[in-house]
């Protein structure tokens, strides 16, 4: 007799509920936005529409990169868009195309939303660009900047994490723009983190593990 064990597939209503939050990403696109789970009925699922910024990248048809946390556990899904709702409620409606899975490197990929100061200095000329950290996770992090840098620089990052013991929020790390956008006034830059010692890796980690719960179900 033949043993067919197959793995169990995981069922997106019961690790993902309404007013859950979702953090997706057209599949050609670098930006992550964060929203909301307004209905989900087996493969079929309403998401509120996120910020203005996110109605430059939607386009009816696209695939949705989608990553969400349930207990401390990160799954990662992609979506086929087939309507956007304009008029109040504004929703994106998408059907999952793709398997349930769970993130391999969850641990040091994900990304929190933030919005906090950071200095940036350029290697080249020690420049000190003023920036906000717009999310970060162990391996890379984007800013928001006026101040313009070129892809493939590379730059010294120094931030102060918004934890309660400020003694232990201090991270300073090296890294290299990998992407760039131009939004309205200002700039987007994906830095990817070339050098980081263990310690202030620890800070990332722990700033992620402090505010995971937000983006939990």
């Amino acid at each position: 007799m033949l043993n067919n064990v197959m793995e169990k597939k995981i069922n997106l209503v019961e690790v993902l509920t309404k007013k859950a939050k979702v953090k997706f990403r057209t599949s050609g696109g670098n930006t992550w936005y964060t929203t909301t789970v307004e209905s989900i009925a087996g493969d079929d699922i309403a998401l509120a529409f996120p910020e203005m910024f996110a109605a430059i990248d939607i386009v009816l048809g696209d695939k949705l990169i989608c990553r969400f946390t349930n207990r401390g556990t990160e799954y990662v899904f992609e979506a086929k868009i087939d309507t956007i709702k304009v008029q109040f409620p504004q929703l994106i409606k998408a059907k999952v195309s793709s398997d349930i899975e769970i993130s391999d490197n969850a641990r040091d990929s994900f990304r929190n939303d933030t919005l906090f100061l950071a200095n940036v200095i350029k290697i080249e000329n020690s420049e000190i660009l003023h920036s906000c950290v717009r999310d970060v996770s162990t391996t890379g992090m984007k800013l928001i900047s006026k101040h313009k840098i070129n892809e493939g620089d590379n730059v010294g990052v120094h931030i102060a994490l918004p934890l309660r013991n400020i003694f232990d929020s201090v991270v300073k790390l090296e890294g290299k723009v990998v992407w760039s956008k131009t939004r309205y006034s200002y700039n987007e830059y994906g830095i990817a983190i070339t050098q980081i010692d263990e310690l202030h890796k620890d800070r990332i980690r722990s700033f992620l593990e402090t505010y995971s719960e937000n983006l939990a179900v």
